[in-house]
């Protein structure tokens, strides 16, 4: 099945249906990643400047492509770890 981009074009319910029905949600750290999540959907978390260890989809850690730790690292000097 191909990809849908349905960003703007649904209300909080109509996006919380379709999340139960499709086979996976690729998302940035927004509320639809929350929301499949929380639906036990699988997801493909996109992160940059959230750390997924604290606002990743949870059940999908894993699968959470991040560059967080390559932009703290770029703007600061700093690793994440050295910051907290």
């Amino acid at each position: 099945e191909p990809c849908l981009n349905l960003v703007g074009q649904s209300s909080i319910l109509q996006m919380l249906a379709l999340i139960d029905k499709v086979d996976m949600v690729i998302a940035p750290d927004t509320g639809p990643a929350h929301m499949a999540s929380a639906m036990n959907t699988p997801i493909i978390g996109l992160y940059a400047h959230h750390n997924p260890v604290r606002v990743g989809p949870y059940r999908y850690l894993q699968y959470a492509v991040s560059v967080y730790e390559e932009v703290i690292l770029a703007e600061t000097g700093k690793t994440s770890q050295q910051l907290s």
